[in-house]
Protein backbone atom coordinates (compact mmCIF):
# COMPACT_ATOMS: atom_id res chain seq x y z
CA UNK A 1 0.00 0.00 0.00
CA UNK A 2 1.12 3.99 -0.06
CA UNK A 3 1.06 6.89 2.09
CA UNK A 4 1.10 10.44 1.11
CA UNK A 5 3.37 12.62 3.24
CA UNK A 6 4.49 16.37 3.20
CA UNK A 7 7.58 17.89 4.92
CA UNK A 8 7.87 21.13 4.71
CA UNK A 9 10.42 23.68 6.24
CA UNK A 10 12.04 27.08 4.75
CA UNK A 11 15.32 26.50 5.94
CA UNK A 12 15.44 22.68 5.67
CA UNK A 13 14.56 20.19 2.88
CA UNK A 14 15.68 17.02 4.78
CA UNK A 15 13.04 14.03 3.96
CA UNK A 16 10.81 12.18 5.96
CA UNK A 17 12.52 8.97 7.83
CA UNK A 18 11.08 6.18 9.38
CA UNK A 19 12.33 5.57 12.71
CA UNK A 20 10.57 2.41 13.58
CA UNK A 21 8.68 -0.34 12.29
CA UNK A 22 7.51 -3.90 12.62
CA UNK A 23 9.94 -6.21 11.29
CA UNK A 24 7.03 -7.99 9.73
CA UNK A 25 6.91 -5.52 6.91
CA UNK A 26 9.20 -2.96 5.11
CA UNK A 27 8.54 0.74 4.92
CA UNK A 28 9.98 3.05 2.58
CA UNK A 29 9.78 6.26 0.46
CA UNK A 30 9.63 6.93 -3.26
CA UNK A 31 9.43 10.52 -2.94
CA UNK A 32 6.50 11.33 -1.04
CA UNK A 33 5.07 8.44 -1.14
CA UNK A 34 5.64 6.18 1.82
CA UNK A 35 5.60 2.48 0.88
CA UNK A 36 4.45 -0.61 2.64
CA UNK A 37 6.10 -3.90 2.00
CA UNK A 38 5.23 -6.97 3.26
CA UNK A 39 7.90 -9.44 4.05
CA UNK A 40 6.20 -12.10 6.01
CA UNK A 41 3.26 -13.50 4.19
CA UNK A 42 -0.08 -14.08 5.78
CA UNK A 43 1.02 -11.64 8.99
CA UNK A 44 -1.80 -10.09 10.12
CA UNK A 45 -2.03 -7.51 12.83
CA UNK A 46 -1.43 -4.18 14.43
CA UNK A 47 2.09 -1.91 15.02
CA UNK A 48 3.07 1.53 15.31
CA UNK A 49 5.40 3.38 13.01
CA UNK A 50 7.42 6.51 14.45
CA UNK A 51 8.66 8.91 11.09
CA UNK A 52 10.79 12.06 11.70
CA UNK A 53 11.25 15.21 9.53
CA UNK A 54 13.63 17.97 10.25
CA UNK A 55 13.98 17.21 14.25
CA UNK A 56 10.17 16.69 14.39
CA UNK A 57 8.39 13.64 15.09
CA UNK A 58 5.19 12.03 13.83
CA UNK A 59 3.70 8.52 14.23
CA UNK A 60 0.84 6.61 13.00
CA UNK A 61 -0.38 3.11 13.62
CA UNK A 62 -0.82 0.87 11.03
CA UNK A 63 -3.16 -2.42 11.21
CA UNK A 64 -2.78 -5.59 8.54
CA UNK A 65 -6.99 -7.25 8.63
CA UNK A 66 -6.47 -11.14 7.78
CA UNK A 67 -8.23 -12.79 4.31
CA UNK A 68 -8.77 -15.98 4.20
CA UNK A 69 -6.76 -17.93 1.60
CA UNK A 70 -7.54 -20.99 -0.08
CA UNK A 71 -6.01 -24.59 -0.32
CA UNK A 72 -3.02 -25.04 -2.29
CA UNK A 73 -2.14 -27.87 -4.57
CA UNK A 74 0.88 -29.49 -5.22
CA UNK A 75 1.67 -31.82 -8.45
CA UNK A 76 -0.48 -35.20 -7.64
CA UNK A 77 1.44 -38.35 -8.95
CA UNK A 78 0.52 -40.04 -12.06
CA UNK A 79 -0.38 -43.98 -11.93
CA UNK A 80 0.51 -46.61 -14.13
CA UNK A 81 -0.52 -49.89 -13.70
CA UNK A 82 -1.25 -53.04 -15.96
CA UNK A 83 -4.79 -54.30 -17.22
CA UNK A 84 -7.03 -56.35 -14.65
CA UNK A 85 -5.06 -55.25 -11.58
CA UNK A 86 -6.44 -53.48 -8.66
CA UNK A 87 -4.24 -50.30 -6.39
CA UNK A 88 -6.00 -49.57 -3.21
CA UNK A 89 -4.39 -46.48 -1.28
CA UNK A 90 -2.40 -45.39 -4.79
CA UNK A 91 -1.60 -41.75 -2.29
CA UNK A 92 -3.72 -39.68 0.38
CA UNK A 93 -4.56 -36.40 -0.81
CA UNK A 94 -3.90 -34.68 2.07
CA UNK A 95 -0.08 -35.27 1.15
CA UNK A 96 -0.33 -32.97 -1.78
CA UNK A 97 -2.70 -30.27 -0.37
CA UNK A 98 -2.01 -27.00 2.14
CA UNK A 99 -3.91 -24.36 3.50
CA UNK A 100 -2.98 -21.53 5.80
CA UNK A 101 -6.33 -21.42 7.56
CA UNK A 102 -8.03 -24.61 8.27
CA UNK A 103 -6.35 -27.62 8.91
CA UNK A 104 -6.81 -30.87 7.25
CA UNK A 105 -10.41 -31.88 8.68
CA UNK A 106 -12.14 -28.83 7.96
CA UNK A 107 -10.97 -29.54 4.30
CA UNK A 108 -13.30 -31.35 2.12
CA UNK A 109 -12.37 -33.35 -0.82
CA UNK A 110 -14.36 -34.62 -4.12
CA UNK A 111 -13.87 -36.39 -7.38
CA UNK A 112 -14.90 -33.82 -9.93
CA UNK A 113 -14.21 -35.76 -12.99
CA UNK A 114 -12.74 -38.79 -14.83
CA UNK A 115 -12.19 -39.35 -18.61
CA UNK A 116 -13.37 -42.12 -20.17
CA UNK A 117 -16.33 -42.70 -18.22
CA UNK A 118 -14.16 -43.52 -15.54
CA UNK A 119 -13.51 -47.03 -17.05
CA UNK A 120 -10.27 -46.95 -14.65
CA UNK A 121 -12.32 -46.98 -11.77
CA UNK A 122 -10.88 -44.29 -9.80
CA UNK A 123 -12.61 -43.53 -6.25
CA UNK A 124 -11.92 -41.35 -3.43
CA UNK A 125 -12.55 -43.37 -0.53
CA UNK A 126 -13.57 -41.80 2.94
CA UNK A 127 -10.01 -41.66 3.94
CA UNK A 128 -9.22 -39.65 1.75
CA UNK A 129 -7.03 -41.99 -0.48
CA UNK A 130 -7.51 -42.92 -4.25
CA UNK A 131 -8.44 -46.47 -4.89
CA UNK A 132 -7.60 -47.71 -8.58
CA UNK A 133 -10.41 -50.64 -9.66
CA UNK A 134 -10.66 -50.58 -13.46
CA UNK A 135 -13.27 -52.42 -15.44
CA UNK A 136 -12.42 -56.00 -16.39
CA UNK A 137 -10.45 -56.33 -19.43
CA UNK A 138 -10.13 -52.11 -20.20
CA UNK A 139 -6.53 -50.52 -21.10
CA UNK A 140 -6.41 -46.94 -21.91
CA UNK A 141 -5.91 -43.94 -20.31
CA UNK A 142 -7.66 -41.87 -17.73
CA UNK A 143 -7.36 -38.14 -16.34
CA UNK A 144 -9.02 -37.39 -13.10
CA UNK A 145 -9.55 -33.96 -11.57
CA UNK A 146 -10.04 -33.72 -7.68
CA UNK A 147 -10.66 -30.51 -5.89
CA UNK A 148 -10.47 -29.30 -1.93
CA UNK A 149 -12.61 -26.90 -0.24
CA UNK A 150 -12.32 -24.67 2.92
CA UNK A 151 -14.52 -24.25 5.65
CA UNK A 152 -15.27 -20.54 3.58
CA UNK A 153 -16.35 -22.34 0.42
CA UNK A 154 -12.99 -21.37 -1.20
CA UNK A 155 -11.37 -24.24 -3.33
CA UNK A 156 -8.64 -25.66 -6.08
CA UNK A 157 -8.46 -28.17 -7.63
CA UNK A 158 -5.96 -30.76 -9.64
CA UNK A 159 -5.45 -33.41 -11.62
CA UNK A 160 -3.43 -36.74 -12.45
CA UNK A 161 -3.65 -39.52 -15.00
CA UNK A 162 -4.16 -43.25 -14.85
CA UNK A 163 -2.51 -45.35 -17.11
CA UNK A 164 -3.65 -48.57 -17.68
CA UNK A 165 -1.55 -50.82 -19.69
CA UNK A 166 -2.72 -53.81 -21.87
CA UNK A 167 -1.83 -57.70 -21.25
CA UNK A 168 -3.10 -60.04 -23.79
CA UNK A 169 -5.94 -62.31 -22.45
CA UNK A 170 -6.42 -66.11 -22.98
CA UNK A 171 -9.66 -67.51 -24.24
CA UNK A 172 -12.44 -68.48 -22.58
CA UNK A 173 -14.07 -71.86 -23.20
CA UNK A 174 -17.14 -72.54 -22.04
CA UNK A 175 -19.04 -76.15 -21.35
CA UNK A 176 -19.33 -78.04 -24.92
CA UNK A 177 -21.91 -80.23 -24.42
CA UNK A 178 -21.76 -84.12 -24.66
CA UNK A 179 -23.16 -85.07 -28.32
CA UNK A 180 -25.44 -87.52 -29.26
CA UNK A 181 -25.73 -89.01 -32.25
CA UNK A 182 -27.06 -92.25 -34.40
CA UNK A 183 -24.84 -94.67 -36.14
CA UNK A 184 -23.54 -93.96 -39.17
CA UNK A 185 -24.52 -90.26 -39.07
CA UNK A 186 -22.88 -87.16 -38.70
CA UNK A 187 -23.15 -84.29 -36.67
CA UNK A 188 -22.13 -81.04 -36.65
CA UNK A 189 -21.18 -78.40 -33.76
CA UNK A 190 -20.10 -74.40 -34.21
CA UNK A 191 -17.68 -74.28 -31.91
CA UNK A 192 -17.62 -70.23 -32.03
CA UNK A 193 -20.52 -70.45 -29.75
CA UNK A 194 -18.41 -71.84 -26.98
CA UNK A 195 -15.66 -69.31 -26.56
CA UNK A 196 -14.81 -65.52 -25.89
CA UNK A 197 -11.37 -63.61 -26.61
CA UNK A 198 -11.30 -60.46 -25.53
CA UNK A 199 -8.51 -59.79 -27.79
CA UNK A 200 -9.16 -62.14 -30.67
CA UNK A 201 -11.99 -62.51 -33.45
CA UNK A 202 -13.55 -66.20 -33.80
CA UNK A 203 -11.55 -66.20 -36.71
CA UNK A 204 -8.34 -65.71 -34.86
CA UNK A 205 -8.95 -68.99 -32.75
CA UNK A 206 -7.18 -72.40 -33.60
CA UNK A 207 -9.34 -75.02 -32.45
CA UNK A 208 -7.81 -78.42 -31.84
CA UNK A 209 -9.17 -81.87 -30.17
CA UNK A 210 -7.37 -84.25 -28.20
CA UNK A 211 -8.44 -88.07 -28.05
CA UNK A 212 -9.04 -88.59 -23.72
CA UNK A 213 -10.55 -92.04 -24.41
CA UNK A 214 -11.50 -94.85 -26.84
CA UNK A 215 -9.88 -96.40 -29.76
CA UNK A 216 -10.21 -94.39 -32.59
CA UNK A 217 -13.72 -95.00 -34.02
CA UNK A 218 -14.84 -92.00 -33.47
CA UNK A 219 -13.25 -89.20 -35.73
CA UNK A 220 -13.14 -85.34 -35.88
CA UNK A 221 -12.87 -82.85 -38.51
CA UNK A 222 -12.94 -78.68 -38.04
CA UNK A 223 -13.34 -76.69 -40.87
CA UNK A 224 -11.61 -73.12 -41.35
CA UNK A 225 -15.07 -71.95 -39.72
CA UNK A 226 -14.52 -73.93 -37.08
CA UNK A 227 -17.38 -76.35 -37.60
CA UNK A 228 -16.77 -79.72 -35.97
CA UNK A 229 -17.60 -82.13 -37.81
CA UNK A 230 -17.74 -85.65 -36.08
CA UNK A 231 -18.24 -89.24 -36.94
CA UNK A 232 -18.20 -92.51 -36.12
CA UNK A 233 -16.62 -95.78 -37.87
CA UNK A 234 -19.13 -97.79 -40.04
CA UNK A 235 -21.36 -99.48 -37.35
CA UNK A 236 -19.40 -98.34 -34.77
CA UNK A 237 -21.29 -97.41 -31.30
CA UNK A 238 -20.19 -96.42 -28.09
CA UNK A 239 -18.83 -93.73 -26.60
CA UNK A 240 -15.26 -91.68 -26.81
CA UNK A 241 -13.74 -88.45 -24.90
CA UNK A 242 -12.86 -85.71 -26.56
CA UNK A 243 -10.87 -82.41 -25.68
CA UNK A 244 -11.63 -79.10 -27.65
CA UNK A 245 -8.91 -76.89 -27.23
CA UNK A 246 -9.03 -73.04 -27.83
CA UNK A 247 -5.97 -71.02 -28.69
CA UNK A 248 -5.58 -67.54 -29.81
CA UNK A 249 -2.45 -66.10 -31.87
CA UNK A 250 -0.17 -65.19 -28.72
CA UNK A 251 -0.44 -68.97 -27.97
CA UNK A 252 -2.67 -68.76 -24.62
CA UNK A 253 -5.36 -71.22 -24.58
CA UNK A 254 -8.50 -72.71 -22.98
CA UNK A 255 -10.23 -76.28 -23.38
CA UNK A 256 -13.02 -78.22 -22.33
CA UNK A 257 -13.99 -81.63 -22.03
CA UNK A 258 -16.83 -83.44 -23.78
CA UNK A 259 -17.97 -87.14 -24.73
CA UNK A 260 -19.50 -88.14 -27.75
CA UNK A 261 -21.47 -91.35 -27.96
CA UNK A 262 -22.36 -93.19 -31.05
CA UNK A 263 -26.02 -94.46 -29.94
CA UNK A 264 -27.16 -98.20 -31.82
CA UNK A 265 -29.26 -98.35 -34.86
CA UNK A 266 -31.00 -101.53 -36.34
CA UNK A 267 -29.27 -100.93 -39.37
CA UNK A 268 -32.08 -102.61 -41.28
CA UNK A 269 -32.95 -104.83 -44.46
CA UNK A 270 -30.89 -103.79 -47.74
CA UNK A 271 -30.93 -105.25 -51.15
CA UNK A 272 -28.46 -107.75 -52.52
CA UNK A 273 -29.70 -108.98 -55.88
CA UNK A 274 -29.60 -107.22 -59.52
CA UNK A 275 -32.89 -106.79 -60.84
CA UNK A 276 -33.40 -108.17 -64.36
CA UNK A 277 -34.04 -105.34 -66.74
CA UNK A 278 -35.57 -107.15 -69.52
CA UNK A 279 -39.12 -109.07 -70.31
CA UNK A 280 -40.76 -111.48 -73.39
CA UNK A 281 -43.80 -111.03 -74.56
CA UNK A 282 -45.86 -114.17 -73.58
CA UNK A 283 -42.98 -115.70 -71.67
CA UNK A 284 -42.87 -116.02 -68.12
CA UNK A 285 -40.22 -113.41 -65.93
CA UNK A 286 -38.74 -114.36 -63.08
CA UNK A 287 -36.48 -112.08 -60.47
CA UNK A 288 -35.19 -113.51 -57.23
CA UNK A 289 -35.54 -110.50 -55.06
CA UNK A 290 -32.86 -110.73 -52.37
CA UNK A 291 -32.53 -108.99 -49.37
CA UNK A 292 -30.35 -109.17 -46.01
CA UNK A 293 -30.18 -107.57 -42.49
CA UNK A 294 -27.72 -107.55 -40.55
CA UNK A 295 -29.16 -107.71 -37.47
CA UNK A 296 -30.76 -110.98 -37.94
CA UNK A 297 -34.13 -109.53 -38.82
CA UNK A 298 -37.15 -111.87 -40.86
CA UNK A 299 -37.62 -110.11 -44.22
CA UNK A 300 -40.90 -109.91 -46.08
CA UNK A 301 -41.42 -108.68 -49.61
CA UNK A 302 -43.98 -106.96 -51.26
CA UNK A 303 -44.69 -104.81 -54.57
CA UNK A 304 -45.05 -101.36 -54.18
CA UNK A 305 -45.46 -100.35 -57.86
CA UNK A 306 -45.83 -103.52 -60.48
CA UNK A 307 -47.07 -103.99 -63.68
CA UNK A 308 -50.56 -105.65 -63.82
CA UNK A 309 -50.08 -109.35 -63.11
CA UNK A 310 -46.41 -109.49 -61.34
CA UNK A 311 -47.14 -111.20 -58.48
CA UNK A 312 -44.04 -111.66 -55.73
CA UNK A 313 -43.37 -114.50 -52.98
CA UNK A 314 -42.92 -112.80 -49.67
CA UNK A 315 -41.07 -115.22 -47.91
CA UNK A 316 -38.85 -115.93 -51.19
CA UNK A 317 -38.50 -112.57 -52.84
CA UNK A 318 -39.14 -114.26 -56.44
CA UNK A 319 -41.27 -112.29 -58.71
CA UNK A 320 -43.26 -113.77 -61.57
CA UNK A 321 -45.21 -111.85 -64.64
CA UNK A 322 -45.81 -112.81 -68.12
CA UNK A 323 -45.86 -109.85 -69.69
CA UNK A 324 -48.55 -109.20 -73.18
CA UNK A 325 -48.17 -106.71 -75.86
CA UNK A 326 -50.23 -103.97 -74.25
CA UNK A 327 -47.34 -103.85 -71.87
CA UNK A 328 -44.69 -103.46 -74.13
CA UNK A 329 -41.92 -100.74 -73.72
CA UNK A 330 -41.10 -99.79 -70.00
CA UNK A 331 -42.77 -101.08 -67.02
CA UNK A 332 -41.90 -99.49 -63.79
CA UNK A 333 -41.19 -101.82 -60.72
CA UNK A 334 -40.12 -101.43 -56.87
CA UNK A 335 -40.20 -104.03 -54.07
CA UNK A 336 -40.32 -103.31 -51.08
CA UNK A 337 -38.00 -105.31 -48.27
CA UNK A 338 -39.42 -105.10 -44.35
CA UNK A 339 -37.79 -106.27 -41.61
CA UNK A 340 -38.48 -105.67 -38.01
CA UNK A 341 -36.17 -102.66 -37.71
CA UNK A 342 -36.36 -100.64 -40.99
CA UNK A 343 -37.99 -100.55 -44.81
CA UNK A 344 -35.92 -100.65 -47.99
CA UNK A 345 -37.20 -100.62 -51.60
CA UNK A 346 -35.36 -101.57 -54.76
CA UNK A 347 -36.96 -99.67 -57.64
CA UNK A 348 -36.16 -100.36 -60.94
CA UNK A 349 -37.57 -100.69 -64.78
CA UNK A 350 -38.33 -103.76 -66.74
CA UNK A 351 -38.51 -103.29 -70.79
CA UNK A 352 -40.48 -105.49 -72.44
CA UNK A 353 -39.78 -106.75 -76.01
CA UNK A 354 -41.22 -110.00 -78.41
CA UNK A 355 -38.91 -113.05 -77.87
CA UNK A 356 -37.89 -112.78 -82.02
CA UNK A 357 -36.03 -109.79 -81.45
CA UNK A 358 -32.60 -111.57 -81.74
CA UNK A 359 -30.73 -108.60 -79.06
CA UNK A 360 -32.66 -109.83 -76.34
CA UNK A 361 -33.93 -113.26 -77.37
CA UNK A 362 -30.61 -114.90 -77.64
CA UNK A 363 -29.26 -115.25 -74.53
CA UNK A 364 -27.94 -118.32 -72.91
CA UNK A 365 -25.93 -119.36 -69.68
CA UNK A 366 -24.55 -122.56 -69.21
CA UNK A 367 -23.23 -122.99 -65.65
CA UNK A 368 -20.41 -126.19 -65.55
CA UNK A 369 -19.11 -126.30 -62.52
CA UNK A 370 -19.41 -124.72 -59.16
CA UNK A 371 -16.56 -126.08 -56.60
CA UNK A 372 -15.89 -125.36 -52.94
CA UNK A 373 -12.06 -125.32 -53.22
CA UNK A 374 -11.51 -126.73 -49.88
CA UNK A 375 -13.96 -128.68 -49.34
CA UNK A 376 -17.82 -128.06 -48.46
CA UNK A 377 -17.16 -128.23 -44.70
CA UNK A 378 -15.85 -125.10 -42.52
CA UNK A 379 -15.75 -123.70 -39.10
CA UNK A 380 -17.23 -120.53 -38.19
CA UNK A 381 -14.83 -117.32 -38.42
CA UNK A 382 -13.40 -119.47 -41.74
CA UNK A 383 -13.61 -118.36 -45.42
CA UNK A 384 -14.86 -120.45 -48.22
CA UNK A 385 -13.18 -119.80 -51.48
CA UNK A 386 -15.01 -121.22 -54.20
CA UNK A 387 -14.12 -121.91 -58.23
CA UNK A 388 -17.44 -121.48 -60.77
CA UNK A 389 -17.49 -121.85 -64.59
CA UNK A 390 -19.66 -120.77 -66.79
CA UNK A 391 -19.83 -120.06 -70.41
CA UNK A 392 -21.55 -117.63 -72.43
CA UNK A 393 -23.92 -120.74 -75.36
CA UNK A 394 -25.92 -117.50 -76.72
CA UNK A 395 -25.14 -115.44 -79.58
CA UNK A 396 -24.46 -112.11 -78.33
CA UNK A 397 -21.36 -111.03 -75.89
CA UNK A 398 -22.59 -110.31 -72.23
CA UNK A 399 -21.75 -107.15 -70.77
CA UNK A 400 -21.08 -105.87 -67.20
CA UNK A 401 -21.26 -109.24 -65.88
CA UNK A 402 -21.22 -110.29 -61.95
CA UNK A 403 -20.91 -113.26 -60.21
CA UNK A 404 -23.01 -113.37 -56.50
CA UNK A 405 -22.21 -115.77 -53.61
CA UNK A 406 -24.76 -115.60 -50.62
CA UNK A 407 -25.49 -117.23 -47.55
CA UNK A 408 -29.50 -115.61 -46.89
CA UNK A 409 -29.70 -117.00 -43.23
CA UNK A 410 -26.10 -115.63 -42.23
CA UNK A 411 -26.67 -112.26 -43.89
CA UNK A 412 -23.71 -112.15 -45.89
CA UNK A 413 -22.75 -112.05 -49.66
CA UNK A 414 -19.91 -111.83 -51.81
CA UNK A 415 -19.71 -110.29 -55.23
CA UNK A 416 -17.46 -110.01 -57.85
CA UNK A 417 -17.38 -108.00 -61.75
CA UNK A 418 -17.92 -106.52 -63.64
CA UNK A 419 -16.40 -108.26 -66.84
CA UNK A 420 -17.78 -109.11 -69.84
CA UNK A 421 -17.98 -112.90 -71.39
CA UNK A 422 -17.69 -113.06 -75.51
CA UNK A 423 -20.51 -115.31 -77.55
CA UNK A 424 -19.15 -119.32 -77.31
CA UNK A 425 -16.57 -118.65 -74.08
CA UNK A 426 -16.28 -120.46 -71.01
CA UNK A 427 -14.70 -118.48 -67.97
CA UNK A 428 -14.16 -119.71 -64.34
CA UNK A 429 -13.64 -117.54 -61.24
CA UNK A 430 -12.93 -117.66 -58.10
CA UNK A 431 -14.17 -115.85 -54.60
CA UNK A 432 -14.70 -116.26 -51.37
CA UNK A 433 -16.62 -115.94 -48.83
CA UNK A 434 -16.33 -115.36 -44.54
CA UNK A 435 -18.66 -117.05 -42.15
CA UNK A 436 -19.37 -114.95 -39.68
CA UNK A 437 -18.24 -115.95 -36.21
CA UNK A 438 -20.95 -115.82 -34.59
CA UNK A 439 -22.80 -118.58 -37.04
CA UNK A 440 -24.27 -121.83 -35.39
CA UNK A 441 -23.81 -125.14 -36.57
CA UNK A 442 -25.81 -126.48 -39.15
CA UNK A 443 -26.13 -126.90 -43.16
CA UNK A 444 -26.76 -123.89 -44.86
CA UNK A 445 -27.90 -122.97 -48.62
CA UNK A 446 -25.32 -121.16 -50.74
CA UNK A 447 -26.61 -119.28 -53.54
CA UNK A 448 -24.34 -118.47 -56.44
CA UNK A 449 -25.98 -115.56 -58.61
CA UNK A 450 -24.59 -114.84 -62.47
CA UNK A 451 -26.26 -112.12 -63.85
CA UNK A 452 -25.71 -108.92 -66.73
CA UNK A 453 -27.99 -106.38 -67.37
CA UNK A 454 -30.63 -108.92 -69.33
CA UNK A 455 -30.64 -112.39 -67.55
CA UNK A 456 -29.92 -113.57 -64.26
CA UNK A 457 -28.72 -117.48 -63.68
CA UNK A 458 -29.31 -118.84 -60.08
CA UNK A 459 -27.50 -122.67 -58.57
CA UNK A 460 -27.47 -123.55 -55.04
CA UNK A 461 -25.31 -125.50 -52.71
CA UNK A 462 -24.57 -126.88 -49.32
CA UNK A 463 -22.63 -125.80 -47.00
CA UNK A 464 -22.04 -127.46 -43.64
CA UNK A 465 -20.70 -125.39 -40.69
CA UNK A 466 -19.18 -127.97 -37.95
Amino acid sequence: GGLKLLCTDPDDTEAVNVVSAHTHYSLNFTGNDLVINSLEHDFTGTENVQLSCNNISAQFSLTITPVNDGPVWSTLPDQTLTEDTVRNDAFSLLNYVTDADDPDASLTFNLVSVTHNNLCGIILDPSKNIDITPVSNFNGVCEATVRATDSTGLFSEASFVVTITPVADAPVVSDIPDQFLDEDQEVSLDLNSYVTDEDNSDDEIAWTTQRLSGTGEISITIDSQNIAHIRGAQDFNGAEAFRFIATDPDGLSDYDDATITIQSIADGARFISTPIGVAFVGEVYMYDANAIDPDGGHITYSLVAAPLGMTIDSDSGIVLWVPTESQIGQNPVTIRAMSENMVTDQEYAIRTRYSFDDTYSQRKVEVGSIVFIEGDTVDAGESVPVAISFGNEGYIKMNDVHVTMVIPELGVYRKIGPFDVSSGKVVTRTLSLNVPEYAPPGVYDVRFVISDDFIRRVKHRELIVS
